[in-house]
């Protein structure tokens, strides 16, 4: 649970304050059309993420990334922290 809240924190904290945000709107002066607005960003960001969020790896090892290098087409390495 806790490696759940530290992967997706920021995904967390900000569908947490556009419906804080969208409840006041709602409560306040929005009404229905500022609570549609924030519950369509809520879906943006939702959307946003699954869409964006990077996939497996079609490289296994070593020897298959020396021969994509070697395949004289671009090559795009990106190095990460898996904590």
């Amino acid at each position: 649970m806790l490696q759940l809240l530290n992967q997706h924190s920021y995904l967390i904290t900000a569908l947490l304050v556009l419906l804080i945000a969208g409840s006041f709107l709602l409560r306040w002066r929005g009404g229905l059309p500022g609570a549609l607005l924030t519950l369509a960003l809520t879906g943006l960001l939702v959307g946003g993420y699954f869409l964006l969020r990077p996939g497996q790896s079609t490289i296994q090892d070593a020897a298959e990334f020396e021969a994509a290098l070697a395949s004289g087409q671009p090559v795009l390495l990106e190095l990460y922290s898996n904590y």
